[in-house]
């Protein structure tokens, strides 16, 4: 536009034509360099314009120059630059869409030196001797090897023409299309110039030789036609936008044009007539008109180069949007068939899916609506030719492409394989072939037949096919994730419902999420009545399973506790409930989760167990119990048997009054054992510090260890206070230190650990009390009967004192751990919690 406003201001209206050739000629040059800059072909085709640009213009400077001088020598500058544009096509021809077979050297030191040396003609005035006339009119004189200037320029261009008719002649589909496009415009483009600038001159007229650059445009129209039509090195969007806006300057120039001669009419002859006045009104009339012009041109070179032609990026944006809202893998087919049927008008269309079990390309089962196109059933080979050309490539195959690949390729086994996968297109009929890859792998094909209108692919269309391969990938990937999350959904569900434990998950508001079918028979609830629903709503505030869940949500879960719950319809169900913090992947809170297992069938078997074992028990004791009386009242017996036959001896009654007060002791301490044992199963819990209950014990064996020459190591943590009963912890302390004093008779080190247990989120759960000896340790089987009743290693002993100090902790839903070794000592850890 600035150029055109220049042009108009300074120069004229006869200079636009010339200017916009220049133009034209170097724009296209450097598109078509820059779409690839390694093609010999777009090489040559860029040198090619920047010849006939620069013929051009030296051709406007020898019509402008102001001296006989300049003209003579741009007249020679013209000449040298119209040879290098006959040597530039030929080249061009010759590697034209592709290299049709090597140049001889022979030939090639020929065409370059014919080059030199008529260059070198030129420079010495032997073409052009001379330049006759005046500025308004320059007349060329001829040298004497004018003739041979003409002749080496036609022998240029004639043995171009000769390469592309030849190549025309053997090669098919789009490259004999596009062939044929830039013969006609090359032979069009040249045979008037050979007559203004050769032929006329050389019978004595020169004046036509300005219009020698015009007819360029031709050649130029012919190769714009064919790369918006024909693919031709694939620059036909920019070349069709670029004629839109060069029709726009064209419609600039002329309101320029007629603005300067309207306006210039009306102020002739008046004062204040200015430029700027006219300038500045053709630029408010070009604001108004510039964009419903544009757009109207726009439509038209669609209209002519673009049969039914389609927005690129608009259609993009759709169907991607369109995709990602779709999930399943025949909504997705539909969308794209649907898509390309209505853009493309295609006479077939597949899209197939792959199924690797099998190792074949299987199209998805539609009904296509609508008319004109097919949708056709097919099934190809993993192997077939054609996909294993698309696996190498990764590309979308093209029929004409793969035509004309074949007519240039020399290798042979390239050529065989080419050959086959062309066989098989025109088998199946269909022309584009376009690759959908997921994660380097090729999951499906979208394949096209020709186009209603006859028209070919352009270049166009093939972006936008690789580009919804892309995009239909992706969707492909979603379909095949929502099926796989579907299918886990499932699995996950499946396995719910068929636990045989009753199973419910809230959320962290203490919303029910998941209520399975046992969960439901464990409660007289229904899922359906309960799922989303607040779990205090559904079972009430008081329930132990709210309870449960907020424990649980507090992370102080539940392990096994047993229960009774009231059916909803009536009745009641004894269950053990364990629970556990449900987490995401990032160790954030979700919700919880509760277990209800039906134990009323455990428990009649427990109490039936337990009977058994009571009565195991009984047995036991009571043959403890009868060994342990049976020794003092043997004794006892004897000692009453032979009261009557020495009553008189004096030894024998001081020894009556010693043994039967000790054996009565002895039964009265078995006895008070048992009493202790069975009142050990009724716990009176209160708040207690363990610290204080193990430092009573210490304190009353103080002098036990002195004794015994026993150190005490005691190491206490802070701790916090148990809920627990003071006298039967006491006891069991008592036990464990007496124990360890009383292995350790030579002496050694009593040590007693008071530390921190379990630990959670709200603090700690469980407080731990070590006692250990340095005294010579237990085997394994004594370990192994350490806990049973009137089992004992000591004299005297009574053997039930573990025993009731297992059955206190165990009261306090605790436990104990022993750790021994032989020669090295003992250790009893007692572990209790801090709350009941």
């Amino acid at each position: 536009m600035t150029g055109t406003f220049l042009c108009l201001a300074f120069l004229g209206g006869r200079f636009l034509i010339p200017l916009y050739v220049m133009i034209a000629n170097i724009t296209l040059g450097l598109l078509v360099y820059l779409k690839n800059v390694k093609n010999p072909a777009n090489r040559l085709f860029m040198f090619l314009t920047f010849a006939v640009f620069l013929w051009a213009f030296s051709v406007l400077s020898y019509s402008e120059a102001h001296t006989l001088e300049m003209a003579f020598l741009w007249s020679k500058v013209s000449a040298f630059f119209a040879l290098l544009i006959g040597i530039l096509s030929f080249y061009f021809s010759f590697y034209f869409p592709k290299k049709f077979k090597e140049l001889n050297a022979s030939i090639k030191a020929f065409l370059w030196s014919l080059l030199f040396v008529i260059s070198g003609l030129i420079a010495f005035n032997l073409v052009v001797s001379d330049v006759r006339g005046d500025f308004s009119a320059f007349s060329m004189i001829i040298g004497p090897f004018f003739c041979l200037y003409c002749f080496s320029f036609v022998f240029y261009m004639s043995g171009g023409l000769w390469i592309l008719y030849d190549k025309y002649r053997k090669y098919t589909g789009l490259l004999k299309m596009q062939i044929r496009y830039v013969f006609l415009g090359f032979f069009l483009g040249t045979a008037p110039p050979l007559f203004t600038n050769l032929i006329f001159p050389l019978f004595g007229n020169s004046s036509f030789a300005d219009y020698g650059p015009f007819f360029t445009v031709i050649t130029l129209i012919f190769i714009a036609y064919s790369i918006v039509r024909h693919r031709l090195m694939g620059i036909e969007f920019v070349v069709q936008r670029g004629i839109t806006y060069s029709l726009l300057s064209v419609f600039a120039m002329f309101i320029y044009g007629a603005m300067l001669f309207l306006v210039g009419e009306l102020m002739r002859g008046q004062e204040g007539g200015n430029l700027f006045f006219v300038i500045g009104l053709s630029s408010v009339i070009l604001a108004i008109t510039f964009q419903p012009i544009l757009r109207w041109l726009e439509k038209a070179t669609d209209k002519f180069f673009f049969k039914g032609h389609y927005d690129y990026q608009r259609t993009i944006q759709e169907v991607s949007q369109a995709i990602t809202s779709v999930i399943k893998l025949e909504e997705i087919v539909r969308l794209v068939v649907r898509t390309l049927t209505e853009l493309m008008r295609v006479k077939e269309i597949s899209f197939l899916v792959l199924e690797r079990e099998r190792g074949k390309f299987k199209s998805i089962g539609l009904e296509l609506e609508g008319k004109g196109s097919h949708y056709k059933i097919m099934e190809i080979d993993e192997k077939s030719p054609i996909v294993s050309w698309i696996k190498t490539k990764k590309d979308v195959l093209v029929d004409d492409e793969i035509e004309s690949n074949i007519a240039v390729e020399n290798e042979e086994g390239i050529k065989r394989s080419l050959k086959d996968v062309y066989e098989e297109i025109e088998r199946l009929e269909l022309v584009i072939w376009v690759p959908i890859i997921s994660r380097g792998e090729i999951v499906g094909l979208i394949v096209l037949g020709e186009k209603l209108s006859g028209d070919i692919f352009t270049s166009e269309d093939v972006r936008l096919l690789k580009t919804l391969g892309n995009q239909i990938a992706v969707g492909i990937e979603n379909t095949a994730l929502y099926e796989e999350v579907l299918a886990v959904k499932n699995y996950a569900e499946d396995i719910l419902m068929s636990m045989s434990n009753g199973i419910l998950t809230t959320d962290l508001s203490g919303g029910i999420v998941t209520f399975n079918y046992m969960a439901e028979k464990l409660t007289g609830l229904s899922s359906k009545n309960v799922i989303g629903k607040s779990i205090k709503d559904v079972f009430g505030a008081d329930s132990i399973v709210v309870a449960a869940v907020e424990s649980t949500l507090k992370d102080r879960c539940y392990s096994n506790f047993e229960t009774v719950l009231d059916l909803a319809g009536g009745g009641k169900s004894m269950v053990s409930i364990s629970s556990t913090l449900l987490r995401d992947n990032y160790g954030k809170r979700m919700g919880g989760l509760i277990s209800l297992t039906d134990v009323s069938e455990v428990k009649e078997l427990q109490g039936k167990v337990q009977q058994a074992d009571k009565l195991a028990a009984l047995g036991t004791m009571a043959a403890g119990m009868a060994h342990e009386i049976k020794n003092p009242l043997s004794s006892m017996k004897v000692l009453t048997q032979l009261l009557p036959l020495k009553f008189e001896d004096l030894e024998y009654r001081q020894k009556f009054s010693e043994i039967m007060p000790r054996e009565i002791e002895r039964i009265d301490r078995i006895v008070e054992s048992l009493l202790g044992f069975a009142r050990a199963a009724s716990p009176k819990f209160e708040k207690i510090r363990i610290e204080a209950v193990m430092s009573d014990t210490l304190e009353y064996y103080k002098r036990k260890m002195e004794e015994n020459s026993v150190k005490l190591d005691l190491h206490q943590e802070d701790v916090p206070p148990i809920i627990g009963d003071f006298g039967q912890l006491s006891q069991v302390f008592s036990n464990l230190v007496l124990n360890a004093i009383q292995v350790m008779q030579g002496g050694g080190v009593l040590k007693v650990v008071i530390r921190r247990g379990k630990r959670t989120s709200e603090g700690i759960d469980t407080v731990a009390v070590e006692v250990s000896d340095t005294g010579k340790g237990m085997d394994k089987e004594t370990l192994s009967k350490l806990f049973d009743p009137f089992y004992t290693t000591k004299y005297g002993g009574t053997g039930l004192g573990l025993t009731i100090s297992h059955s206190i902790v165990s009261g306090h839903r605790g436990f104990i751990d022993v750790k021994s070794e032989v020669g090295k000592g003992t250790a009893f850890t007692v572990i209790l919690p801090v709350t009941q």
